[in-house]
């Protein structure tokens, strides 16, 4: 246990808290944002929901806390002693931004047009995409490879979501 707090600490100690704030704010305000002009009420009171669907409220709850969540792992990568070259940087940031664009471009999809067979090739390439991202960020930042699990779990289970609404729909 010393140990992992030791590490925590070490990789914590070259952490930006200015840009690990800006990074998770920027984040959520785009998801907000996203969620705001994405979501037609009428698509989602006129489909049928999966039994182990979340309400409207904790829905938009979780994807603000994982969208904070990855903004802030992004940043622990970002700023780890182990990311030092440019062209590595560069990888991260791109493949982030991608992965992030593909995460607000799902939101319109399910429930302005209702295309959930699309949906669901979305998430399956978010995941692949986390998938790489996640073995850059392992070799790089234990505690944002994390972060980034916990991330990719909340998204298992919005590939669950879609599938579940293609199914009933």
């Amino acid at each position: 246990m010393k140990e992992l707090k030791r590490r925590i600490r070490s990789e914590l100690s070259c952490v930006n808290t200015v840009f690990l704030l800006i990074m998770a704010g920027a984040c959520v305000l785009l998801g907000v944002l996203f969620a705001v002009s994405g979501v037609s009420g009428f698509v989602y009171w006129h489909t049928f929901q999966p039994k182990f669907g979340l309400p409207p409220f904790f829905m938009v709850l979780f994807w603000i806390l994982a969208y904070a969540l990855y903004g802030a792992s992004s940043a622990v990568a970002l700023c780890a002693p182990r990311c030092q070259s440019q062209a590595a940087r560069k990888r991260i940031a791109i493949l982030s931004a991608c992965l992030l664009v593909l995460c607000y471009v799902w939101i319109p999809v399910v429930y302005k047009a209702a295309s959930f067979f699309l949906a669901t090739l979305l998430i399956a390439v978010i995941i692949l995409c986390l998938a790489v991202l996640y073995s850059m960020f392992r070799r790089i930042s234990r505690l944002a490879s994390w972060g980034l699990l916990i991330f990719a779990v909340w998204m298992l289970y919005i590939l669950y979501y879609t599938f579940a609404l293609f199914l009933l729909n």
